[in-house]
């Protein structure tokens, strides 16, 4: 194999090993750069002068290697640029053996669409489709046919290409892809002659017609999760409305207590004496790899809103999880975006976003082992810790409902 492909390998092969710890992964969009590198297979050319076809070269197969940058956007749609170098050996023309090079450099502005999906398996592998245009640098390298050389020169042309294949996110930040590229030129003109015998008063014309098959790696500048926005607190409720005037004076003999006033949320008996409460809070389950609400987990969402506004004093913090499955830090990540999830809901159903804190703690604190898909999904869930009950104020912490759990197990593989 050519020094340039190999050097080309040496430097893409322990990048791939270095990023493939933890699959499967969903690479982030953003800016990337690649390298690619694989086999060249050139078509027959035909030699024309004057429109009349006076030669035919073959080719062995060859290689190819290059560079790459793009930018790949959440839609799927993936501008790039693609810079190649292509080398193919000489076989044979129509009069017998032939030796040298065929060479070839492009510059193609690609456009590139990936099949993707947010979940599922889309969501780590992503066929593609598309083409490009731009120019492409064809010469001859130490060249003979049939005893004569043929001039060390070039001609630049107009060049497309067509493309597909398939890639695979190893990491947040690296994709491996399989890549197949279809690439023609425009007819370009060589100087007339090829070897100082055969000098004509017609330039020499042909394209560069090739297939090229590709193994390429691209790494992806992540850009920064985007934040939550921000949840405004629900407006105070109204003051309440001015005692009514005073009664006439009693009699000599009649004592009117004062007027209650009980602490908001808390119940009262007869006497204006805070009486003992119980307040329940159940967890909530997600599906894998997702914090999006299931419709069980929203019905017990509510019955923790209606306890929690009714007991406005109340400080919760309301604890994300996951299961063992994945990266740590990715783990971390999304175990905060389902506390965060699980705050915004409540705050929505009439909860004291101010008393409210969120936090992901990750793969932390299994409630069981990680060895089934069963157990997985009670452990991807939400709980809640109330950090200042009044001795008069019960907290009950429950597990999820079975139908929750049911419900993040259709998410599990």
């Amino acid at each position: 194999m050519n020094q340039m492909l190999r050097k080309t390998l040496r430097w893409a092969l322990p990048a791939l090993l270095l990023g493939s710890g933890s699959l499967p992964a969903v690479a982030d969009d953003g800016p990337y750069i690649g390298v690619e590198g694989g086999f060249n297979w050139e078509q027959p050319q035909d030699f024309r002068q004057d429109r009349a076809v006076t030669d035919k070269i073959n080719f062995e197969k060859g290689w190819a290697a290059g560079l790459i940058g793009g930018y790949s956007f959440a839609n799927g749609l993936r501008p790039e640029l693609e810079l190649d170098h292509r080398s193919n050996d000489l076989d044979h023309d129509l009069l017998g053996t032939a030796y040298g090079l065929d060479r070839a450099e492009s510059a193609f502005a690609n456009l590139w669409y990936d099949i993707k999906a947010p979940s599922g398996f889309f969501s780590f592998v992503h066929p593609y489709l598309g083409g490009g245009a731009g120019g492409l640098r064809s010469y001859y390298h130490n060249a003979n046919l049939d005893g004569f050389p043929v001039n060390d020169d070039y001609a630049t042309e107009f060049a497309y290409q067509a493309g597909a294949g398939v890639g695979f996110d190893l990491t947040r930040n690296l994709t491996l892809s399989l890549d197949y590229r279809h690439v023609w030129s425009n007819r370009g003109a060589f100087p007339p002659q090829v070897g100082a015998p055969l000098e004509t008063a017609f330039p020499i014309e042909q394209r560069y017609l090739a297939d090229t098959a590709l193994l390429s790696v691209r790494y992806t500048f992540a850009s920064a999760p985007a934040e939550a926005p921000a949840v405004l607190p629900p407006p105070p409720p109204p003051p309440p409305p001015p005692p009514p005037p005073p009664p006439p004076p009693p009699p000599p003999a009649a004592v009117v207590p004062p007027p209650c006033r009980a602490p908001a949320g808390f119940q009262v008996d007869a006497n204006c004496r805070i009486i003992q409460q119980t307040v329940v809070v159940r967890a909530v389950d997600f599906e894998f790899n997702s914090a999006r609400l299931t419709a069980p987990a929203q019905q017990t969402l509510d019955e923790v809103a209606t306890a929690l506004a009714a007991q406005p004093e109340l400080r919760v913090e309301i604890q994300g999880y996951t299961d063992s499955v994945g990266a740590d830090d990715y783990n971390l990540r999304l175990s905060q975006r389902r506390a965060e999830a699980v705050k915004f809901y409540l705050v929505s159903k009439g909860a004291n976003g101010s008393a409210l804190s969120a936090r992901g703690y990750g793969k932390a604190n299994p409630l069981v082992s990680n060895d089934t898909a069963e157990n997985r999904a009670k452990n991807r869930r939400v709980a809640f810790e109330v950090t200042n009950a009044p001795a008069n104020v019960k907290v009950e912490k429950q597990d999820a409902t079975p139908a929750s759990t049911e419900a993040a197990q259709q998410g599990a593989h």
